[in-house]
């Protein structure tokens, strides 16, 4: 497998937690999903793949993509409320006058992280080049203010090393250290547990730890041995 490391910058930055409603809590991290998607649009700009075809594309690509988080990341969290004119899609039509907009308005409250930037670990099973590419064409996370640039994609060598604390999204059950959970979807879209290497503060989120034995190395990301993480 090889492996890239992309460095992200947001700086907003929202995708809402599973089993929310009304208010749209955001995950801390970017969901492997969200990534997955991410890259099928990157793939799709780039004409490797019709557009109901790019997110299988990606996924048959792309193993692993899981967010780093490193010791000078800070995330702090914001609620905004917003409206949106939802209606024309669902209805499939525009207001007849300007008296009707507001039938077509939709408020509501959603949650922003902030960052200076972002790192993600992505796991390529076939076709590095072209995942590389698709990685620069990312153009949001998220909703649809999630606008982010992409600064920097390198492949990464991989070796066993002797850290013992896990900085990378995964789903390690019963660790130690001091982390989060969250269900999210995983790359291939099936439900799932993450351990998150963050603790909450009120108003922001500091780097914690995923305490683990047998790690790997893969630049600055430290991750579990092993497939199934």
């Amino acid at each position: 497998m090889y492996y890239l490391l992309a460095r992200l910058r947001g700086p907003l930055y929202s995708v809402k937690r599973l089993d929310v409603y009304q208010v749209s809590t955001s995950y801390p991290f970017i969901p492997p999903s969200t990534l997955i998607g991410a890259v099928g649009e990157g793939l799709g700009i780039l004409g490797y793949c019709e557009p109901n075809d790019c997110l299988n594309y990606a996924r048959k690509l792309v193993r692993k993509a899981r967010e780093v988080f490193l010791s000078d990341v800070k995330i702090s969290v914001s609620s905004v409320i917003l409206k949106r004119a939802r209606g024309v899609l669902e209805n499939k039509s525009l207001p007849g006058s300007f008296n009707e907009i507001t039938k077509y308005n939709d408020a509501l409250v959603r949650e922003y992280t902030y960052s200076f930037n972002r790192q993600v670990l992505f796991g390529i099973v076939d076709g590095v080049d072209v995942v590389k590419k698709a990685l620069y064409n990312i153009q949001r996370l998220g909703d649809t203010e999630s606008m982010v640039s992409v600064e920097d994609v390198k492949e990464v060598e991989v070796e066993k090393c002797d850290k013992h604390e896990v900085n990378v999204v995964s789903d390690i059950k019963n660790a130690t250290g001091r982390y989060l959970i969250f269900p999210a979807f995983d790359e291939q879209g099936k439900r799932r547990y993450f351990s998150v290497p963050l603790y909450f503060l009120g108003s922001y989120y500091e780097i914690g730890e995923i305490k683990y034995n047998k790690t790997l190395c893969a630049g600055e990301a430290v991750f579990p041995e092993g497939d199934d993480w």
